[in-house]
């Protein structure tokens, strides 16, 4: 029997459609339509639905590209400043296959961000997950702009910022005025006047949220204000878990633990690079003798007792 030329119109129709199908492939949210609707919050109050906070990272200048981290407790952002009728280019392109979304907002009118609704947002472009902004300002000012990931998800990011126009920077104005958010910062020169430029305003580091995962999986933020490094997550060791160390750390163990004993847990921890020169024999958990604690930990085990280790009768 003969298809007629309904169902082959259909079919063809059908075979277009599963070849055209997007990259990206589905999505359950509209994610654009989501984050033009929605005001952004402040590092003191939460953004969204999901609690995030706004994390300025720093300036980004014309030209230049950062690397980044997708922070599942705030959203990463960036500033710069730009003169009225600049046309700006914005990209963030993930390095580990994971979806970029970002968004424009500005320029800023307060000393917050608080309550700002974004110019232009974008989440695939041209059929990709990396993200794309071709956006011209209507005011000189400050602007900020966010990366977060579709699914907020962990993962790393490259953020690039490009300019056209005769002049992209916004110039100082008389006695040195920068619009809100910015301020004023003279390029040295041989002869005066000097140029200058506004620049955003320098902002702290982004603090730690206590008990909040900001880092990638097997790592966690520090605590301590203003610097937020990532550091490993505690990996347990000894009793029936063995040896789960790496080559560079030992299984620290308290005097509790025994050495663990009783099926007793330590901590893998990182091996002392440098030992001071003191002289107070310690028994290792390995049953050898140890002139102090720090060569025992250097040597990759823990201590049982002070003194030297009872020979074996």
């Amino acid at each position: 029997m003969t298809p007629n030329k309904t169902s082959l119109v259909l079919l063809s129709v059908l075979a277009i459609v599963g070849c055209t199908q997007s990259p990206a492939g589905a999505k359950t949210r509209n994610l654009e339509s989501e984050i033009q609707g929605t005001d952004l919050a402040d590092s003191d109050v939460p953004a969204d639905s999901y609690t995030r906070h706004l994390a300025i990272q720093g300036a980004i200048a014309y030209g230049d590209s950062v690397d980044g981290h997708y922070a599942s407790g705030a959203y990463a952002a960036w500033l710069f400043t730009a003169s009225a009728n600049a046309h700006v280019a914005i990209d963030a392109s993930a390095t580990d296959g994971t979806d970029t979304v970002i968004a424009l907002y500005g320029p800023q009118t307060a000393s917050s961000w608080t309550g700002a609704r974004p110019l232009a947002v974008n989440d695939d472009y041209r059929g990709s997950t990396n993200s794309h902004i071709d956006h011209r300002v209507s005011r000189a000012g400050t602007y900020l702009v966010v990366v977060r990931e579709y699914s907020d998800a962990p993962g790393a990011f490259t953020l690039t910022l490009a300019c056209s126009g005769s002049e992209c920077r916004q110039e100082c104005g008389t006695a040195d005025r920068c619009p809100t958010g910015s301020e004023c910062h003279r390029i040295e020169c041989i002869r005066a006047p000097c140029p200058s430029y506004c620049q955003p305003t320098p902002v702290a580091p982004p603090a730690c949220p206590p008990n909040t995962r900001l880092c990638i999986n097997g790592s966690h933020y520090d605590g301590t204000p203003g610097v937020c490094a990532c550091v490993p997550d505690a990996v347990a060791c000894g009793g029936r878990l063995g040896n789960t160390c790496t080559a560079t750390q030992f299984c620290s163990f308290t005097d509790a633990a025994m050495c663990g004993f009783a099926d007793a847990t330590g901590v893998c921890t990182a091996r002392p690079q440098i030992c001071p020169a003191l002289f107070l024999q310690v028994c290792g958990c390995n049953g050898q003798t140890y002139g102090n604690y720090c060569y025992a930990q250097q040597a990759g085990t823990s201590v049982l007792h002070t003194g030297a280790c009872t020979p074996a009768i």
